[in-house]
């Protein structure tokens, strides 16, 4: 039988839409992390007031040399990258996504490459 993981608590500020959430609370060192849980798309969601989309992914899909690729787009996957950042830490990509989705709520939109 295949286990069920958690999602990670994430604090998302209002206005924003969820339009996936498979960012589960699982450790890299989980026999059955790179088949279930490593994905190319782990987390979407849009600001339509303000036009971006954000999402979180491991690149490459189900690879335990990859890493968590968090990226901002303008409007939406063909729109400028607006932001990217990648890690291999679970707690700096978290970290990074709900710092990221406040910034955008607030009206400060990054700008690629970041200072």
């Amino acid at each position: 039988m295949t286990e069920t993981f958690p999602l990670r608590a994430l604090r998302i500020p209002e206005g924003w839409t969820i339009e996936y959430n498979s960012f589960d609370d699982i450790p890299l060192d989980h026999p059955e992390a790179w088949s279930l849980v490593f994905k190319a798309s782990l987390f979407m969601a849009k600001h339509y007031r303000r036009n971006v989309l954000v999402d979180l992914g491991w690149l490459p899909d189900e690879d335990p040399s990859g890493g968590y690729v968090l990226r901002a787009f303008e409007n939406d996957f063909t729109g400028k990258e607006l932001f990217r950042l990648d890690t291999r830490s679970d707690i700096a990509a978290v970290d990074a996504l709900e710092s990221l989705l406040l910034r955008i709520t607030a009206g400060d939109i990054p700008q690629w490459p970041t200072e």
